[in-house]
């Protein structure tokens, strides 16, 4: 960590570390939750990933054969998704049809509360699009996937994914396989859908037994308010793995009341932002 870094932190009433995660890049959380606990932190993890490797991605069971049928009917309709040339912003008129979309998507969707802001054009260049579109208005889009692209492992966030009101099922299926597909092509091995919510709070360190015990039963309670396990039904769908745990870090660990109140609102966030799905 720089000097004028940790400055900077002080001055605003925070302490900032570092750690190595050169050896071994894809477990880097484990070792940000283990540097801040040496640092006199706590850490929590309710929250857990899924990745996938799209170089060898391969859905297998009874969800990959619903979600073939669902490619293969819209494929028969001609429905295709198509992506976007990477590096390249949308012309004017893919962003007029995606903005449609995203309006008829808001209208439909009561308001609820989102980790991440949907923002489709902003730093446009450095994103990944993928769409489908009604096979009968080339100017209207039943589907979009904005992608985001994550460098420390040269591969992709699955981030926002939106779905007309009025689409037929299985074209954000179709959009999330067709994107993950030509990535795998492009020999990209790196691909998230980002956190959802755990069933369970299901590690901790650094803290006291007393204060475990509390931030678990906070949790539970909070799960039972709202739907974690709808959050990563789309995800299941796609038979993305492995699901490695994400940390929450509190400094100092003895704030086990702040340390509540921001997992519960995260653990709203997660919820609220369930339903309905897909659209993060």
């Amino acid at each position: 960590m720089q000097p004028d870094a940790e400055g900077a932190a002080r001055l605003h009433g925070r302490t900032a570390f570092s750690f190595d995660v050169v050896e071994a890049p894809q477990r880097y959380e484990f070792f940000a939750s283990s540097a801040a606990v040496g640092c006199g932190a706590g850490a929590i993890a309710f929250t857990v990933e899924p990745e996938l490797d799209p170089l060898t991605w391969e859905p297998v069971g009874g969800s990959a054969k619903k979600l073939r049928a669902y490619v293969r009917r819209l494929r028969r309709r001609g429905v295709e998704a198509v992506a976007l040339r990477p590096g390249v912003p949308p012309e004017p008129k893919f962003r007029r049809a995606a903005d449609a979309l995203v309006a008829a998507w808001r209208r439909a969707a009561p308001a609820r509360a989102y980790l991440l802001e949907l923002d489709p054009w902003r730093r446009a260049q450095e994103k990944r699009y993928f769409a489908v579109s009604d096979p009968k208005d080339s100017d209207a889009l039943w589907s979009l996937l904005v992608a985001h692209p994550v460098y420390g492992l040269e591969g992709w966030h699955l981030c926002h994914l939106i779905r007309h009101p009025d689409a037929p099922k299985g074209v954000a299926e179709l959009v999330v396989a067709s994107a993950i597909e030509t990535l795998g092509d492009e020999g990209v091995r790196y691909a998230t859908f980002g956190t959802v919510a755990s069933l369970r709070a299901v590690d901790s360190r650094g803290f006291g037994p007393a204060s475990r015990f509390a931030l678990r039963a906070g949790y539970r309670l909070a799960s039972r308010a709202v739907s974690h396990a709808r959050a990563a039904q789309f995800p299941r769908k796609i038979q993305p793995g492995p699901w490695p745990l994400r940390y929450m870090v509190v400094f100092p660990r003895r704030a086990v009341a702040s340390a509540s109140l921001a997992m519960l609102r995260l653990a709203h966030a997660f919820g609220e932002g369930a339903a309905p799905r897909p659209g993060r």
